[in-house]
């Protein structure tokens, strides 16, 4: 008779399904959590990449100010995050060679003159990389 008992009650199937939702449950919502924090990050580099290439247009169209291209990066860049920073430096070079900017080649023409504008931005609830930094080189000259 003991054999019949145990038989029905591995045959009852009441609750298996709170069972199973109990335990695929998390994993499910585990996924959802970092899906959208892999679109967050995407979304927020994709923003820092514009800000960045619109800056850069500003000295393809001729423009020469680096405070400006700043200022142009940093009013393109749609839901910045909290601390951020962006900055332009110069370098100049003859052929491969860096130098001064003041300087001219030994050739004596002039040097091609660089501007590299770098973001920084760092966010406060990224899950995999709160931490973002992208750069566009641009030559000027």
């Amino acid at each position: 008779m003991k054999t019949r008992a145990a038989g029905c009650t591995f045959g009852n199937r009441d609750g298996a399904a709170a069972v199973e939702l109990a335990l695929v449950a998390p994993v499910i919502a585990g996924l959802a959590i970092l899906s959208f924090s892999v679109w967050e990050f995407g979304t927020r580099r994709q923003d820092m990449r514009s800000a960045l290439d619109a800056g850069a247009q500003y000295y393809l169209n001729g423009g020469s100010s680096d405070l400006i291209a700043q200022a142009i990066t940093v009013e393109a860049w749609p839901n910045k995050p909290q601390v951020y920073d962006v900055s332009a430096s110069r370098t100049c070079r003859c052929v491969a060679t860096v130098i001064a900017c003041a300087d001219g080649c030994p050739t004596g023409t002039p040097p091609a003159v660089y501007v590299t504008l770098q973001a920084h931005g760092v966010q406060a609830v990224a899950l995999l990389r709160p931490e973002t930094t992208l750069k566009r080189v641009v030559r000027v000259r």
